[in-house]
């Protein structure tokens, strides 16, 4: 998997070199189109986006399954995905943005707030499988 990151990697980087795309526009995304305010790919960018997703996989497999490093938060996110997302939209776009008119243009407080929705959410989802096991075992019980 990260080899296969690692060549689409190269691709983007040899079609920038290819072109003489400066390196302060390399990442900064001028050759894609903006719909409707939203990002998308086109052309070369892809093999940027892939390259990476391939090379993070890779390295989680490493993290994961060759060091054994601990991944329950991973397992819990994965186990109650549908319900935090529904959740993190009502918190981000509800509480932070219009009740508390939140505009996060610093990359540092950013960065510290996306932590701290991930610890939270977290945490809701370990809360979320302990109410969904105490259920099903009342379900379970004979009246």
């Amino acid at each position: 998997m990260t080899v296969a990151g690692l060549a689409c990697l190269a691709v983007f980087a040899i079609w920038d070199w290819a072109h003489g795309t400066p390196i302060h526009l390399s990442l900064a995304f001028k050759r894609d189109f903006i719909v409707n305010n939203h990002w998308i790919a086109r052309g070369v960018t892809s093999f940027l986006c892939f390259g990476a997703v391939f090379c993070l996989l890779g390295r989680a497999y490493y993290a994961v399954e060759v060091k054994r490093l601990p991944a329950a938060w991973l397992v819990i996110l994965g186990r109650t995905s549908l319900m935090l997302y529904f959740l993190h939209h009502l918190i981000v776009l509800t509480l932070a943005k219009e009740l508390l008119a939140l505009k996060l243009n610093n990359w540092w407080w950013y960065a510290l707030a996306y932590a701290v929705l991930l610890v939270l959410l977290v945490g809701i989802g370990r809360l979320w499988l302990g109410i969904r096991g105490i259920a099903a075992r009342r379900r379970l019980q004979p009246a």
